[in-house]
């Protein structure tokens, strides 16, 4: 939650735009910490990125837990293709 916290309204920290890896973002638009706009910048700013992004729910997903699970099971699964390590 701190992290949310920090970054939830503050530019970038880090570049996004560097991560070569598939990304997975889950909000919910109530979320009052802002998050929902955060997840959707970070999806679409990476190359292969997908958010899902609940109408409810809040800050802790309240009645999304089974939804959010199913979407991340299916993220794990689909995977990545293998990149070998640099140097």
């Amino acid at each position: 939650m701190r992290f949310d916290i920090q970054t939830a309204a503050t530019p970038e920290s880090c570049q996004i735009k560097t991560i070569a890896c598939p990304v997975l973002t889950i909000s919910a638009e109530d979320d009052r910490f802002g998050t929902a706009s955060r997840a959707k910048h970070i999806a679409t700013s990476v190359l292969d990125g997908r958010a899902v992004i609940f109408p409810t729910g809040g800050h802790a997903l309240v009645g999304h837990s089974a939804d959010a699970l199913r979407e991340i099971t299916s993220f794990l699964q689909v995977g990545a293709p293998y990149i070998p390590p640099v140097g």
